[in-house]
């Protein structure tokens, strides 16, 4: 609130007042560049360089002291017009540039074990009336960075204004943390019965095991079968203006437990796995439906001589499109929230896939930081 000198005569009043501003107008030349905030990365530099204010048409009705409206009003009008520019360019070239110098342009994916730098990689710059900032938007290991091969993206620049902000989010960022999970070898599970519906064993001597892998069953009669699948290769995910499709590279090395514990290794297959999702935005979340496109199967190696993988073959198309996908699917119906930021609240948010990208559109909330602007 603008500080309003007292005025004689009102020192001891009470009662009720109306204030009524007409045509104020306020101007400022804000400046935008970047720099190397408090960890080292780039961060935005804000400057206000000039504003002026002007409240117009001030008018107060005082309701024990009539006689004084006019005196009050210009009151009223010469503070705010010595006061709300001081005001304004205090909260941003002190305030919010030092939360800006503050913030860490990284955030700690995959229970911190990857990292994600979104720091600036030049000035902020004009697009036909639009402000427009370059990211890095990579992911790579927290405590060992290794940076991706993976060509530099293309970021389309068009305007759109139906939204405050914009965020194109290229195939580089998944590919990025595609790369780097791989690298670290975090693509990697170990499958056993806890891990499968109860109507499925993976007894070598019950169904499926029985039906899929007859050699085994021979060899190693009701034992428990295990599974390791791990990453041959980084995913990919490839993003167009119908779809977006990922692509996994997979090996599985198949053993079974001995009555003793041990665990026997018997075979090893390779896997290569594609799926396509349309996006869109539920509430506040991304939401998807997936659809399977293929599967390829082989056998790359195994201690069993006469292992046959055919029935399995037969049997995977049918367990992607009636068991993974609908899983997919059913998660996909709720979506996962979008990040949010400590200042910031993102609100009536939309979603748009083009060729490499993802544009997410939304507008900004920020109660906090206007919060006692004067």
């Amino acid at each position: 609130m603008a500080k309003v000198p007292q005025l004689w005569g009102l020192s001891e009043s009470s009662g009720t007042f109306l204030v009524k501003i007409h045509s104020a107008r306020l101007s400022m030349l804000l400046s935008l560049s970047t720099t190397h905030g408090n960890h080292g990365q780039g961060v935005p530099f804000i400057q206000c360089n000039r504003c002026s204010f002007d409240s117009g048409s001030v008018r107060v009705h005082l309701s024990d002291n009539s006689h004084f409206d006019e005196k009050v009003a210009n009151e009223v009008a010469d503070a705010l017009n010595e006061q709300t520019c001081t005001s304004i360019a205090s909260m941003i070239n002190g305030r919010l540039r030092r939360m800006m110098m503050e913030q860490n342009m990284t955030q700690p994916v995959y229970q911190g074990i990857l990292e994600l730098d979104y720091s600036f990689l030049t000035r902020p710059f004009s697009i036909d009336g639009s402000i427009g900032m370059k990211h890095k938007g990579e992911v790579y290991a927290r405590n060992y960075p290794r940076m991706t091969s993976l060509p530099a993206p293309y970021i389309p620049q068009y305007r759109s204004v139906s939204r405050m902000f914009y965020v194109w989010i290229t195939d580089f960022l998944m590919n990025s943390a595609g790369y780097a999970a791989h690298e670290l070898n975090l693509l990697r599970y170990t499958l056993s019965q806890k891990d499968v519906p109860p109507r499925l064993s993976l007894n070598t001597s019950r169904f499926p095991i029985r039906m899929l892998f007859p050699q085994v069953t021979k060899l190693y009669p009701g034992m428990m079968m295990q599974f390791t699948v791990y990453s041959a290769a980084p995913p990919q995910v490839n993003t167009t203006k119908a779809r977006v499709t990922s692509y996994a590279y997979g090996l599985i090395d198949a053993s079974v437990i001995l009555p003793d514990k041990a665990v026997k290794y018997m075979f090893t297959l390779s896997s290569n796995i594609s799926m396509s999702f349309n996006l869109r935005m539920k509430r506040q979340n991304v939401a998807w439906f997936a659809m399977f496109e293929s599967v390829t199967l082989d056998l790359v190696k195994s201690t069993i001589s006469d292992l046959k993988i055919d029935k399995l073959k037969m049997f995977l198309r049918p367990a992607m499109k009636n068991y993974i996908i609908p899983d997919l699917n059913k998660r996909g119906r709720i979506g996962y929230p979008l990040p949010g930021f400590e200042e910031f609240s993102l609100v009536d948010t939309d979603i748009t896939q083009g060729a490499g990208f993802l544009k997410v559109g939304t507008d900004v909330s920020s109660g906090e930081l206007f919060a006692g602007l004067w």
